[in-house]
């Protein structure tokens, strides 16, 4: 049986260990073991068919033909359907050791099956983690999703002078610098469309009303 892994932060001369303030996970602060792993929870925060995740969640020890092996994944990822997923962030293919096979197919064989499908596992890599300019752009647009989002109210103001295709200066404009937080957060929250893997985001990118906003 898997047991709760330890949530702690130790600095390490090894890996480059990181925070992040989840919104989401019931978790709250999520410990992690690497830079690339904070990019992936930036991820798992903004899609809308992930309900909850916890990072370094449970430890599992098991014994598999006279091996012992200890492994601990560095996600476990709820998903809104009810499914779920272990989930294993690295560099590389490249990069995972036959030894980290060996251990991680032994894991999917003796405790995947136990779930009868419900819970997966996975190996994530980071060229599906930094797509362009995505992880820049979410990573600066979490800091605002605190502030409320833009009412219709407010969005209606800046469409009846420019239209639904606007910058966020012409936002601003029209409603106000007290509002730049809230054009922030409806971006990040998709109430503002934007281009977040081709483009990089500034007070001068053009954004566009969702369609069930205007």
């Amino acid at each position: 049986m898997p047991e709760f892994a330890k949530k702690s932060f130790k600095v390490s001369a090894v890996k480059n260990r990181g925070m992040f303030p989840s919104h989401k996970s019931t978790h709250g602060m999520a410990y992690v073991d690497s830079i690339l792993e904070v990019k992936y929870c930036h991820l798992l925060e903004r899609d809308d068919c992930i309900v909850d995740f916890i990072a370094q969640p449970f430890k599992f020890r098991w014994e598999d033909q006279g091996v012992k092996f200890i492994y601990t994944p560095d996600f476990y990822v709820l998903y809104e359907n009810g499914s779920s997923e272990y989930v294993e962030v690295k560099l590389n293919k490249s990069k995972v050791s036959q030894d980290l096979n060996t251990k991680l197919k032994s894991f999917s064989e003796v405790y995947l099956p136990e779930n009868e499908g419900a819970v997966g596992f996975t190996i994530v890599y980071e060229n599906e983690i930094k797509k362009g300019n995505l992880i820049k752009n979410i990573s600066f647009l979490f800091r605002f999703i605190r502030a409320p989002v833009l009412s219709v109210v407010e969005i209606n103001k800046i469409v009846n002078v420019y239209g639904n295709r606007f910058t966020v200066t012409n936002a601003v404009r029209v409603i106000g610098d007290e509002y730049l937080d809230s054009i922030y957060s409806s971006v990040y929250f998709n109430v503002l469309c934007f281009d977040m893997i081709n483009d990089l985001f500034t007070s001068s990118s053009v954004v566009e009303v969702a369609h069930e906003q205007a």
